[in-house]
This record gives C-alpha cells, structure tokens and sequence, in this order.
C-alpha cells in the first residue's frame, strides 16, 4: 500500500469505514494530489455520512483541519449545512484561542530568557507554530514547556508575575482553586513536571493553562520505569529560535521533536492505558498524535541518518519504531522502507501489545484501524469486558 489510489483495496483498510478514511484522504491532501482527487470523488459522489465525519472530526481534534480541507477543495456544500457551520465557528474560535495561548508562550520565554532562565515550547502550541506552520489548524489548550528542574523557582516567579498560580480552573465560578503545598511538592516529587499554573479570563474560553515539563519523555512502569530518558540538557541544546505569528519562540530540532513526539506517543498508548485520562483522551488513537508526526515528516522534513543515530544514541529505536510503523499505516509511503527495516526488531517489540494496569503484557484482539475508528469498542477491551469486545490476550 503505497499510494491513495491503492487504499480502498488494501487489507489494511478493511476495518476503516468511508467516514475514517475520508479523514484520512483529508489530512494527506494537503500533500498528496491523488489523496485530494479521491477526497473530491469521494464526497462531491455523497458517499459518506456527513454527520459521522463531523463527530470523528471532534473526537479526533481534527477539526479544524477538515474544515480547512474542504474550504480549500471547495467541497463545503457537500457537508450538511449545521455540520459545515459548526466546522467554521470551531474553526474561527480555535484561531483566536491559539494566537491568544502563543502569544502568552513567547512572552513567558522571553520573561524567562530575560531572567537568565531558558525553556523550549514542546506539544501544541510549538507544533502548530513551527510544524503545520499555520495558526489555528491544530487543537491544543496548554501550553507545554520544557525546562530544568533547577529553574522551577524562578519559573514560578515568572508565571506568578505574569497573574498565573498554581491550582484548578472552576469552571462555573471563574476563578483558580489554589492548589496545596502538599499537592505541589507531590506533584514535583513523583512526576516529570510542576503542578499546573492557571490564569483565569474573563470567560473560560480565556483561561490560561501552563504546565511545566522538566523531562521530555514519559517513563513506563515496572521493569520499563527507566526507559527512554534523555537529559533535558540534550533537548535545550538541540533548540532554536523560530519566528512564529505571536513573535519569537524557542522550538526542538525536527529530529529531536520526531524522538519526544513518538516516545510521548509510545510511553502512553503502551504503559497508561489503565489511566482514567488515558481512556478520556484515547491517547493512544487520537488521530492528532499521527497527524503531527506524519506532518513534521510531510512539511519539515527529517534528516533519516541523523535520526537513526539519535535513535541508536538515546536507545529510542523501540518508540520511534512503534510511532512511525502506526504512522505508515496510516498515511502509507510517509516512512522511507529502510528507516522501518532498520528498526527492526527494536521498533516492532511492541505492535499491537500493551501493558496493563497490573504490568501484565497483554496483546490487543482488536485490529488497529478498528480501535482508532470504534473507539467505544477499544475501551471495552480496555476494561476487561470479553462480552463486550474481548479482552486483550496475555503474552
């Protein structure tokens, strides 16, 4: 399966319906004149549901994207008429709300830069600056940076400054729940990151989410607790300065933003599916996760030798090979053939297997496609309902 026109006769396919893989034609699009040709055959012929592409559009936070794609196809009066107009008011309400959130991200760095401190943007807000490269085509709400553990008090002192504090948004009320000492120094003693910082708005479309990173990579559990860390020292060193539509802004090379998408990829679709977050989230089949991988390939580009090095440096074959082989099923001929042979056999130890909550390895019944399409299905065998879907096979 290497190209649009093959995909509806391929196996791989099976378990995908016309409404997730119209999805799919939509994001390559942008990239690929055979993937736009089907899109345009596809829905100006009417054969999708255009309701069941709107809530996938929504689950998978790809919304805007596909908003985006049939404006500029002109395919917008194919859709039903609420679900089109719904599309564009997500659309316009994420742009602004993406150019206030980074916005805030470059005058935070600078704050910090100007105090001798030094942080890099990581997730959403730094993907869509620097790798879709347009503002409001992707979903995010934090903003996600990455710094040193020695730097959290005059972090603090920066986000306290600029009106945030570290708690809980209440919704109904407007205002930040402080968070407690207790609750700080858990946070700060157990896990990667500080306790979030928040900034109420006037209205909860404009609160303000910070969460400071210290490490870029997720850890697993039990035997796998240590795996994929790479210093933070590392990430810092390997950054650059990118001019995005809020101003200046600090940003991973796209290599080592290959390495942190993937392994934050891998560490959650493999070790927290026992998380009620996980399950929420669906973390490990959220389209987005794919898309901003198979984008930083299509758009920025990958240099494939320094990658494998990196890889074989930080002993990141296994999730950059679990990431990537999702990617190239996904939106075939993405990944070169021999970068994936060459992962081999690190980068396939755990295709369709993932961990439990009682660190017990287990293997997914449930095809691939029909996990990140049926995703009601997927959480059942989560759960452990054999009645409902099966649960996943011991290893």
């Amino acid at each position: 399966m290497h190209s649009a026109d093959s995909r509806e006769a391929d196996g791989d396919w099976l378990h995908i319906d016309a409404e997730g893989g119209l999805l799919l034609l939509c994001i390559q699009s942008q990239f690929d004149v055979a993937a736009a040709r089907i899109c345009e055959e596809i829905v100006t012929k009417r054969r999708f549901d255009s309701r069941r592409l709107f809530s996938l559009a929504i689950e998978h936070r790809i919304a805007p994207q596909i908003y985006r794609t049939f404006t500029r196809l002109g395919l917008g009066t194919f859709l039903d008429s609420h679900s089109f107009r719904a599309l564009e008011l997500i659309d316009a309400a994420n742009t602004r709300r993406n150019l206030r959130i980074l916005s805030c991200g470059a005058e935070i760095l600078d704050a910090l830069e100007n105090n001798g401190g030094m942080a890099v943007l990581v997730k959403g807000p730094a993907l869509e600056a620097y790798v879709y490269g347009e503002l409001g085509r992707r979903v995010f709400k934090d903003i996600d940076f990455l710094t040193r553990r020695k730097d959290a008090g005059l972090v603090d002192t920066v986000l306290r400054d600029l009106g945030f504090s570290q708690g809980r948004l209440d919704e109904v009320a407007g205002t930040v729940i402080p968070a407690s000492r207790e609750e700080i120094v858990r946070q700060m003693l157990n896990t990667h990151e500080a306790f979030e910082y928040v900034k109420a708005g006037e209205t909860l479309e404009r609160a303000l989410f910070v969460d400071v990173n210290f490490e870029a990579l997720w850890k697993g559990v039990g035997t796998y607790a240590s795996q994929h860390t790479i210093d933070t020292e590392v990430f810092l060193d390997n950054s650059f300065k990118f001019t995005s539509p809020a101003g200046r802004i600090t940003v991973l090379k796209p290599e080592f933003q290959a390495i942190q998408l993937a392994a934050h990829l891998f560490s959650e679709a493999v070790f927290f599916q026992f998380s009620g977050r996980w399950a929420r989230d669906l973390n490990d089949v959220s389209l987005l996760r794919f898309t901003d991988i198979y984008t930083l390939i299509k758009r920025i580009g990958l240099d494939w030798p320094a990658l494998a090095s990196l890889c074989n440096e930080h002993d990141a074959k296994g999730a950059v090979g679990y990431a990537f082989y999702y990617v190239e099923r996904l939106f075939p001929g993405t990944v070169p053939t021999d970068f994936s042979e060459w992962l081999e056999p690190d980068g396939s130890r755990w295709i369709e297997r993932y961990m439990d909550d009682a660190a017990v390895e287990r293997r997914w019944k449930l095809p691939f496609e029909e996990r990140i399409f049926a995703h009601l299905a997927r959480a059942a065998e989560v759960a452990g309902h054999p009645a409902e879907s099966g649960l996943g096979e011991r290893t």
